[in-house]
C-alpha cells in the first residue's frame, strides 16, 4: 500500500524498530519514525511535545467545527443537537 510521508520522516521496519526500542526511547527525535511491516504502515513514533501540540490543535479544530455547526443551525432555525447527537452524527 503506497503512502506519503513528510521529507523529514524516517521509515523503519518493524524488526529494526523492535531491535532499537531502548535507544529510540532514550533519544529525542525531531522527525517522525514511521514503523512499517512489509511496506504497510503500522504506527508512528513522535516526540511527546509534538504529540501534545497535535492534540491541542485537533481540539481547537473540533471546537471550531462545533461552533460553526451551531451558528449554521441558528441561521436555518433548525433544532439544535446535543453534543452527544452531534458527535454521533458527525463522527467526532
Amino acid at each position: 500500500m503506497p503512502f506519503t510521508v513528510k521529507q523529514d520522516s524516517v521509515i523503519m521496519g518493524v524488526t529494526e524498530f523492535r531491535n532499537n526500542i531502548p535507544n529510540l526511547l532514550k533519544e529525542k527525535h525531531d522527525e517522525e519514525i514511521i514503523i512499517v511491516n512489509r511496506d504497510k504502515p503500522l504506527g508512528v513514533l513522535i516526540d511527546f511535545n509534538k504529540y501534545q501540540s497535535m492534540q491541542d490543535l485537533l481540539e481547537i479544530a473540533e471546537d471550531y467545527i462545533l461552533a460553526e455547526m451551531i451558528r449554521e443551525s441558528k441561521k436555518t432555525k433548525r433544532k439544535l443537537l446535543s453534543q452527544e447527537e452531534m458527535e454521533k452524527k458527525y463522527g467526532i
